[in-house]
């Protein structure tokens, strides 16, 4: 794969990133593979989100989680390389909710085919994603 190629493979996945974090769920679908797996490593006994999803699986559970920041989850990027068919992107993200400031810690490990995403796999502080999480649900309950 040519310098050509993998240039035009960050740029996919930049934009993707960029797309998620303004809530453009039909840019993210686009950008997706109808077979693509997003996958969140992590034990799911403590870590809800942790397992693979489908596409569809995937924009429901990313349209719910962008919903919550009033003017989107602005990912600011740390560093990103390119090999063949895969990409490795280091990003911090901030956003703000009614509940306060959101500050979350990624490696994504992205594998693209045809210009499209068919595998993502999403690092992230699991604990700090998780407590996030307990405190939305107390919200919506009123508690």
């Amino acid at each position: 794969m040519g310098q050509i190629e993998l240039e035009g493979n960050k740029q996919i996945v930049l934009r993707l990133i960029e797309n998620i974090g303004a809530g453009r769920m039909e840019a993210v679908a686009e950008a997706v593979s109808d077979d693509a797996t997003w996958i969140l490593p992590g034990d799911p006994e403590t870590f809800r989100l942790a397992g693979a999803r489908t596409k569809p699986e995937f924009l429901a559970l990313t349209g719910m989680l962008t919903s919550t920041f009033a003017s989107g989850l602005h990912f600011e990027i740390k560093g990103i390389t390119a090999e063949g068919d895969r990409v490795a992107v280091e990003a911090e993200s901030h956003g703000e909710t009614a509940l306060g400031s959101y500050h979350g810690r990624y490696h994504f490990l992205f594998k693209l085919r045809d210009k499209k995403v068919v595998l993502a796999k999403e690092y992230t502080d699991s604990a700090y994603m998780e407590a996030f999480l307990a405190r939305l649900e107390r919200a919506a309950a009123g508690r």
